[in-house]
């Protein structure tokens, strides 16, 4: 939708323009009900678009329906499937999360390969946090820092899983190379 600022901007001056000069001409050439058809028209143009950008900001007020709303335009994507589950996730629905996070590394569908890492981590999250299971849990995560060694949540995710594991010397070593990277 960014790109499409200027372009709109320059766009609807454009039409403002004309319209505001098509009801002049018709003012000054005294075609009263052209006139009033035309203001007419801007003013339902005008609604119209005031009700359609309240209706979209409607979608800004909370993260599950901006992420539903883009699940249904792309569902083929994967960071629409990850987002999506991060906020089911952030609601309590861990299982939807899981489903969500699973459905994004099977569409393979990213816009840049880092992001591969996202929903292993959080399917890492799962499965230490909901299954309490560690070991799963730092399988997804050591393949997330394979993926993006530079994505701070793995490092400090593995350490934990570690840590659960009372793996307390790998952790160290974990954090200690996290910090050094």
């Amino acid at each position: 939708e960014h790109r499409n600022y200027i372009p709109s901007m320059s766009f609807y001056l454009l039409l403002a323009l004309g319209f505001f000069t098509l009801f002049q001409y018709l003012h000054e050439s005294r075609k009263v009900f052209a006139s009033i058809f035309v203001a007419g028209l801007m003013s339902f143009f005008l609604f119209n678009q005031g009700y359609t950008v309240h209706a979209r900001n409607a979608l800004f007020h909370h993260p599950l329906y901006l992420w539903q709303d883009n699940f249904e335009k792309a569902p083929g994507l994967s960071r629409v499937h990850n987002n999506l589950g991060k906020a089911y996730w952030d609601l309590g629905y861990f299982e939807e999360a899981k489903q969500l996070f699973t459905s994004a590394i099977e569409a393979d569908r990213y816009h840049r390969s880092i992001h591969r890492a996202q929903p292993l981590i959080n399917l890492g999250q799962y499965y230490l946090i909901s299954e309490r299971n560690p070991a799963l849990a730092i399988d997804f995560y050591e393949q997330a820092r394979a993926i993006n060694p530079s994505e701070w949540p793995v490092w400090l995710n593995l350490a934990t899983a570690l840590m659960w594991l009372d793996h307390l010397e790998w952790a160290e070593g974990i954090l200690s190379e996290a910090i050094s990277n």
